[in-house]
């Protein structure tokens, strides 16, 4: 007999779409439902809008070039040709947007959460008449958090730890039900691993839901030493502001292909510094240049599309003013 299951996670998330795919394939399971917990709240600032709606003109422009993708990961495109039913919260949380039904006559044993930031509160784990498991990227009870398998890479080290875990009222504080982990490559890139780990973990799915219906464990024998990664700690670690160093911005960018300015903007690729140079957050044709602590470094938000056209598409004024710069220079 096959394991009802319902699945939560974000629509265009490639964690999400691997584990959709290995439960649909795994004999022992049967996918019921599919909740969309994309948090897609707007952006905070008009200036962030604008950016929004500029990548979008830039998209559009791009698909009248590049053909569409008939691989592209798309969750709701799976469900829907399969016939299972996709379900997107009326008011964007998994706790008090399905159909009341659903938390009070549960359709499923079990709910699988992957790819979902969201915390299920008391309502939002009655979706299931048994546990709810979520799919980490830590050992726990280390990196707990958001952002581990970053800061696992970025401290180099020799493997990945990920677990499946019984969801309670904490943050990646339940109970573990099968732990693993995926050896770190020499001179690896954080996508190739990502890639990897992903897939080992979606091939342990069913040895995970096994485990859990058998009431056995298959965890690290010495439990790590708990610890916690905020998502503030992550911006921090990859924002450029005044008092980090043109070497560690370098550096960032070249482990992780991208770092991120104040208001959210991320700069993919660098096209000039000037150490030793004090100066103040600027535009010109070839990018935004931000003061560091020992100089300034210019960089653009793109490694293909000129700046100028991003400058064009947000209005100088618009990205300076989303910095904290009341006047356009450069």
């Amino acid at each position: 007999m096959r394991l009802p299951i319902g699945i939560v996670g974000e629509r265009r998330n490639p964690l999400t779409y691997r584990f959709l795919r290995r439960a649909l394939d795994e004999p022992g399971l049967s996918v019921r439902w599919f909740a969309e917990s994309d948090c897609a709240a707007p952006f905070p600032t008009d200036d962030r809008k604008a950016y929004g709606l500029a990548m979008n003109v830039l998209e559009r422009l791009r698909r009248l070039v590049v053909p569409a993708d008939p691989h592209r990961v798309d969750c709701r495109r799976l469900c829907r040709g399969l016939g299972i039913p996709y379900l997107v919260p009326r008011d964007q949380s998994i706790n008090t947007g399905l159909p009341p039904p659903m938390y009070e006559m549960p359709q499923v044993d079990h709910v699988l959460l992957a790819g979902c930031s969201q915390i299920l509160d008391a309502r939002g784990r009655r979706l299931a008449r048994g546990a709810i498991l979520n799919y980490h990227y830590g050992p726990l009870p280390a990196y707990r958090g958001k952002y581990v398998l970053f800061w696992q890479w970025y401290r180099g080290e020799r493997a990945i730890g990920h677990t499946f875990h019984i969801v309670d009222e904490g943050i990646d504080t339940g109970e573990p039900v099968w732990q693993g982990t995926v050896p770190v490559l020499p001179g690896e890139p954080l996508d190739t691993l990502t890639g990897r780990v992903l897939d080992e973990g979606a091939a342990r799915l069913g040895e995970a839901f096994a485990c859990l219906a058998e009431g056995r464990r298959n965890i690290f024998p010495v439990p790590p030493h708990p610890s916690r990664y905020p998502a503030r700690k992550f911006l921090a670690e990859i924002t450029a502001t005044p008092d980090r160093t043109i070497a560690q911005m370098r550096e960032v960018m070249l482990r992780l292909g991208y770092f991120r300015l104040p208001n959210g903007l991320r700069i993919r690729r660098i096209v000039r510094t000037d150490e030793g140079v004090p100066g103040r957050i600027a535009i010109d044709r070839h990018g935004i240049t931000i003061p560091l602590a020992d100089g300034t470094l210019t960089g653009a938000l793109s490694m293909h599309t000129p700046f100028w056209i991003h400058a064009a598409l947000l209005g100088r004024r618009r990205v300076l003013a989303s910095l904290g710069e009341p006047h356009s220079r450069g």
